[in-house]
């Protein structure tokens, strides 16, 4: 991981001198909470059916979505992944497991851009150098998608849909 660090103690940039990282403006900081915020509300207002197969917002079924499961007739990687993260929502962990195991990990990082993004915007706000993360993001992407494929395959073999 890669952080920065500055030696003044006000953490504050010097004019005229170039930055260390690009600067990432405080936008896109705000459209990743916005959408934390969107996606942790949603699947609490969100809720199974009694087919454990659909999902309904406010009460009205949701269409299926997944192009893949339509045209293949089987799910992919990411099947499972709004019925885990509206049954972590509801305190159903079990349950969200095995919708797809995978939601756990990724509600929990959805929930941590909650409080990194609001420190992060703050700090630009103050003038202050934002956190530079992108290389535990980079591995935190690949893992979370090396376990995708990984429960995929397990579930293609062992036919637990």
């Amino acid at each position: 991981m890669q952080y920065l660090h500055h030696s003044s103690p006000s953490d504050k940039f010097i004019e005229g001198l170039p930055e260390p990282f690009p600067r990432i403006p405080e936008s896109y900081h705000r459209i990743w909470f916005i959408g934390a915020l969107l996606i942790l509300l949603g699947s609490l207002v969100m809720g199974i059916q009694d087919n454990r197969e659909t999902v309904s917002l406010l009460g009205v079924a949701v269409p299926e979505t997944c192009t893949f499961k339509r045209v293949v007739g089987y799910g992919c990687p990411g099947c499972g992944l709004t019925r885990s993260f509206i049954s972590l929502s509801h305190g159903q962990v079990i349950e969200a497991l095995y919708f797809n195991a995978v939601g756990l990990p990724l509600y929990l990082l959805v929930i941590a851009q909650i409080p990194y993004r609001l420190v992060l915007m703050h700090r630009i706000r103050q003038g202050q150098s934002t956190w530079q993360l992108s290389q535990a993001g980079t591995w935190v992407a690949c893992l979370l998608s090396i376990l995708l494929i990984v429960q995929w395959i397990t579930r293609i073999c062992f036919a637990w849909n």
